[in-house]
């Protein structure tokens, strides 16, 4: 009959796949997200350096009677709640600790700020993988188990390879501190060796699949060149590490800024456990030790990320979260030692632990499940919803591109529609983009030797070789891309383009705004996560563009038209101003707006509202200080044409107005 700790395994993986069930996300994230369920779904391959056993492992679970993006997600959800048992046997079967204190920090894996959205979300899935091959290769050899344990090495190259390089030094420590003393003769070194080199087989995909040419094929790693070429990253060389020791202090800093955050300080309790460890297990103290520090120096050393991309650590370290509870369940069992001579002060801190962990899984199922997250699949769609068929859609940025690969290859969904950007500069796009075209007129699909290419020209080049399609863009181009002379207006959440000599002409596209799909937007929850709160920002960027349109065709127009288009783009700035009420600008905006339309009342309650804030725009702080002119307070109105010239010291207007107002 199965012993109760036997029992607890499976128990304990039901136990955290609900957990990340009842929080996954029914779409996709942001960034590479749609990849890698539009690869399961495809049987393609992803970017560097290919993932390629994460893509098969995709592919068991594409075959459920669900949507890919469900399914790829589905995939993390499983892999974070296999990270949960082996934590278990770690803590419980080799370092034995009490039963309540292992089972709750196995468990609150599922409580991390990191590793529960980990297991949300497909792209995720990578590094709970990662996870779970770091505790493989930990349980292996700590219970000497050498053969398996260099399979399992072997088989965690063919994931995140960069992050198993880093923890590789102080696995190879433990298990030469933990090998048979009797002079290693029971070390089996070939069959280590032979496990290893069987590990790496899932590679064989790569170039075995490149060459049957799937949709998706980044890299076309078809032959050994292009073979190490992907695997290695070398298309990254340069961009990775950084030799700026103040930006590794940086690192550091925020590296144990989130060590503390992701368990909700209990990560804390890590710094006796190296004291417990030194005191119970010191033949395992050097190598977990060196395993954590040497991951460490290599995400402090190789990260250039600042700013809005420093969750990018976050989600590079979430395996070594793992060793985070390791030594954190070490430091709750010092604490449990020096209390026993109490009684049932053992029990009682093991269920304290156990109480807690549940607490901290349920609020962070509260606060940061995706169950309602379709933002960057809606967005998608959304920006298709005015374009008509067969149009050219020039876009930049992964909440474009990646959701177009998903959406139209493995949902079939507007396959009429050109979709490119940035990735035209890869080879393997471009060929794709010719098979699903026959019609359109694309870039050479090879690379010159010795040539660089810029995705501006290339797109120059579509727009200029197809103009019999209709063309639009998701963005305003950059100067370098040499589109500056294209004449553009809005058009749903996109530009309409045209090169020269053509003029575009513009479309009221109110019936598009009145049906965008805005499922769960602006939920409170949605707040808390600050990407998604930029990227939604580019709703009110598109919107912005309306509303400042129709003020330029105001110039163009009757008076009684002129207040007509006053009004329209009154209504978009409310829109963007719903979306968003901290934004002073478009506070600013608004007011501007009723002052236009002669409602100085409502003009003068809004600019009130700016006051406070600091809009840099000089034209907003000019309608300002006529607002206050008008309001009669002439202190006031000096002060904000004086803000004006502070912004622009060349704005005429301003200069006009103080120079009336000066005694």
């Amino acid at each position: 009959m199965p012993s109760f700790q036997t029992l607890s395994y499976p128990l304990i993986f039901l136990a955290a796949f609900a957990c990340a069930l009842v929080g996954l996300n029914p779409t996709f994230y942001l960034d590479d997200s749609p990849e890698f369920p539009t690869a399961a779904a495809l049987l393609g391959i992803v970017h560097p350096p290919g993932y390629p056993l994460y893509t098969l492992l995709g592919r068991l679970t594409a075959s459920l009677p669900f949507p890919p993006c469900f399914c790829a997600n589905l995939t993390a959800a499983l892999l974070g709640s296999l990270v949960c048992v082996l934590l278990f046997h770690l803590l419980r079967g080799l370092l034995r600790l009490p039963f309540a204190l292992s089972l709750a920090f196995s468990l609150l894996w599922m409580g991390g700020a990191t590793s529960y959205r980990g297991a949300l979300s497909a792209k995720t899935g990578i590094y709970e993988l990662t996870a779970v091959f770091l505790l493989t290769v930990l349980i292996c050899c700590l219970e000497k188990r050498w053969v398996l344990a260099s399979v399992a090495l072997g088989l965690s190259f063919t994931n995140h390879w960069m992050s198993m390089v880093a923890y590789l030094p102080g696995l190879l420590v433990l298990a030469l501190d933990n090998r048979p003393k009797e002079g290693g003769k029971n070390f089996q070194i070939p069959l280590c060796a032979l496990g290893i080199l069987l590990g790496f087989s899932p590679y064989l995909y790569l170039p075995l699949r490149a060459t049957l040419d799937p949709a998706m094929n980044w890299g076309y790693p078809s032959d050994l060149h292009l073979f190490l070429n992907h695997i290695s990253r070398a298309v990254d060389e340069g961009k990775d590490m950084t030799f700026q020791p103040g930006r590794w202090i940086y690192s550091l800093a925020f590296y144990g800024y989130s060590t503390i955050n992701e368990f909700y300080g209990i990560g804390l309790l890590a710094l006796p456990g190296f004291w417990v460890f030194f005191q119970k297990r010191r033949e395992w103290l050097r190598g977990l030790v060196l395993t954590w520090v040497g991951f460490v120096t290599a995400v402090v050393v190789f990260s250039k990320y600042s700013g809005e991309k420093l969750y990018l650590i976050q989600d590079y370290s979430l395996s070594s979260m793992a060793l985070v509870l390791i030594f954190s369940a070490m430091g709750a069992f010092g604490l449990i030692s020096v209390l026993k001579r109490y009684k049932g002060a053992v029990s009682t801190v093991g269920l304290i632990c156990l109480a807690v962990a549940l607490g901290a899984i349920g609020w962070r199922i509260h606060t940061n499940r995706e169950t309602n997250y379709t933002y960057t699949y809606d967005y998608a769609l959304n920006s298709w919803k005015a374009l008509p068929k067969g149009a050219l859609f020039i876009c930049s940025g992964d909440a474009l591109e990646f959701p177009a690969w998903y959406l139209q290859w493995a949902e079939g969904k507007r396959p009429d529609l050109c979709v490119a950007g940035s990735e035209l500069v890869m080879d393997w796009f471009r060929i794709q983009l010719a098979h699903a075209h026959p019609n359109l007129t694309v870039p050479k699909p090879f690379h010159e030797k010795g040539q660089t290419y810029w995705y501006g020209p290339l797109s120059r080049f579509l727009l200029e070789s197809n103009r019999n399609r209709p063309s639009f863009l998701s963005y305003v181009p950059d100067p370098r891309e040499q589109l500056q002379d294209l004449s553009m207006a809005p058009w749903g959440l996109a530009l309409k383009a045209t090169l020269p000599p053509e003029i575009v002409t513009y479309t009221e596209q109110e019936h598009v705004w009145n049906s965008l799909r805005l499922r769960h937007f602006g939920e409170t929850a949605l707040w808390t996560d600050p990407r998604t709160q930029s990227f939604l920002g580019n709703y009110g960027t598109a919107r912005q563009w309306k509303a400042y349109y129709e003020i330029r065709l105001v110039g163009t127009a009757t008076a009684s038209k002129a207040k007509n288009w006053y009004r329209k783009s009154l209504i978009d700035f409310l829109w963007i101003h719903e979306q968003n009420p901290e934004d002073i600008e478009t506070v600013m905006n608004v007011g501007a707006n009723y002052l236009f339309l002669g409602e100085i009342d409502q003009a003068r309650e809004w600019i009130a509202r700016a006051s406070g804030g600091e809009p840099t725009d000089a034209e907003l702080f000019y309608d300002g200080g006529v607002l206050a002119y008008q309001a009669g307070s002439l202190p006031a109105a000096k002060r904000w044409f004086k803000k004006s010239l502070d912004a622009d010291p060349s704005y005429s207007r301003a200069k006009q107005a103080l120079g009336q107002l000066a005694p």
